[in-house]
């Protein structure tokens, strides 16, 4: 009982603040999904990369590589996307 107890001073908490749960949710599930498809958009641009340059390059430069691009498009897009 103690955990329901704690769980309704915290509602209440909230609630006096204005905040409201069911928004939060929805405004976190949408970061989550936009973070996940801006990570799949530089994933793509990782498999491209690796597709495209691992039968002519050593596999730890185009590994490399891949990965510092999956990073720089997806950071460049969250940015954009601001």
């Amino acid at each position: 009982m103690i955990y329901g107890s704690s769980k309704k001073h915290e509602k209440q908490k909230k609630e006096r603040a204005g905040i409201d749960g069911t928004q939060r949710g929805r405004t976190a599930a949408g970061l989550d999904a936009a973070g996940a498809a801006i990570g799949t958009i530089g994933l793509l641009c990782f498999a491209v990369l690796v597709w495209q340059l691992i039968p002519t390059y050593h596999a730890w430069i185009v590994l490399t590589a891949a990965t510092l691009a999956w990073l720089i498009v997806s950071v460049l897009i969250w940015h954009l996307r601001k």
